[in-house]
């Protein structure tokens, strides 16, 4: 019984342990290497129609370095 349960346990934190790494990964490649959006508006017909499913290539444009008081609205 004991090694039924140990058995188990183990198991569990394979399971558990390659789900995390998995996701993990996952998130890695979500942020530096692709991203998913879905089209709201038709405001790119025909190219694009909208509720299609895209994915973006992030290392096309490659590294940018945003100013973020530009993003703000605010003049130096």
């Amino acid at each position: 019984m004991k090694r039924c349960i140990g058995f188990l346990y183990n198991l569990l934190v394979c399971v558990a342990g390659g789900s995390l790494l998995m996701m993990i990964i996952w998130l890695l490649l979500q942020i530096f290497v692709f991203a998913s959006f879905a089209i709201p508006s038709d405001s790119m017909e025909p190219a694009l129609i909208a509720g299609d499913n895209i994915l973006v290539n992030k290392w096309v444009m490659g590294g940018r370095l945003f100013d973020i008081w530009e993003a703000a609205g605010e003049v130096r």
